[in-house]
């Protein structure tokens, strides 16, 4: 298989993390609606 498959792969991947991430974290804090001071801060916080 070639190298391009698995960038894509693993990067596939770790949208899939990223958005659970995101998931958990918005229903550990509460937040009723989104807050764009939240989102941004989470952004910060877990993209890189």
């Amino acid at each position: 298989m070639s190298p391009m498959y698995w960038i894509i792969l693993f990067m596939y991947f770790n949208c899939i993390v990223m958005m659970l991430m995101f998931v958990i974290y918005f229903n550990y804090t509460n937040i009723p609606k989104f807050n764009k001071n939240e989102i941004l801060k989470f952004k910060n916080n877990w993209m890189w």
